[in-house]
């Protein structure tokens, strides 16, 4: 007889697990609470795999908001695509937007990563500002990707954020311009604004004067 597998205190998107529950016809449920508030006896094969990830709430807010229930919302498939490519550029090495973001260190939260990583993204998207005119955008351009971290922003937005992240070379290093702007002690603004004015590059491999 395999053990059973102690789901208590964890989590399976809007779902936390409070205590083993009775059994299902003969098959192992646990007593959840949703973020909701409500609670609910949920078999542990449904939590696991995810095939369940609220006491019921996210299905009925996604069916009201599309007036279907016989197939998955339009915007899932574009919410994947957008996990997807979070993913890459930041653990696959030949993506090519790994140098600027896995390889200079940036990640993606525990919360958003696992089992069930892509299903607690799409629930915080929906809850978070979702629309499909919007891109997902990093707060700041130097931490990763969490719901802290994250909101959605216009694609005008968005450009004017990734500012912040572009990449200079220093000493022989690269840097992006807030950690250049920290590392030499000149002002953020200021230092963007030698770099659009095209400082001399010279300057680079020299201690600016300020």
């Amino acid at each position: 007889m395999s053990q059973l597998l102690n789901l208590e205190g964890r989590r399976f998107g809007k779902l936390t697990v409070l205590e083993q529950a009775e059994h299902r016809g003969g098959r192992v449920a646990w007593r959840c609470i949703c973020d909701c508030g409500e609670e609910k006896d949920i078999l542990s094969t449904s939590l696991t795999s995810g095939k369940t990830i609220s006491c019921g709430c996210f299905r009925r807010a996604t069916t009201r908001a599309t007036g279907k229930t016989n197939r998955k919302p339009p915007y899932i498939k574009r919410l994947r695509s957008i996990y997807s490519a979070i993913q890459g550029r930041c653990y696959d090495k030949g993506n090519g937007g790994y140098k600027n973001y896995g390889g200079r260190g940036i990640s993606v939260c525990e919360e958003w990563n696992g089992e069930h990583g892509e299903s607690v993204f799409i629930v915080w998207a929906l809850e978070n500002g979702y629309e499909d005119s919007l891109t997902i955008d990093r707060k700041d351009n130097d931490k990763g990707y969490s719901p802290s971290n994250c909101k959605w922003s216009t694609m005008k937005e968005q450009q004017n954020n990734r500012r912040n992240n572009r990449i200079v070379t220093y000493g022989g290093k690269e840097y992006t311009v807030s950690q250049l702007s920290e590392k030499i002690n000149i002002e953020y603004g200021t230092l963007l604004n030698r770099i659009d004015s095209n400082w001399d590059k010279k300057d680079w491999d020299l201690e600016p004067n300020l």
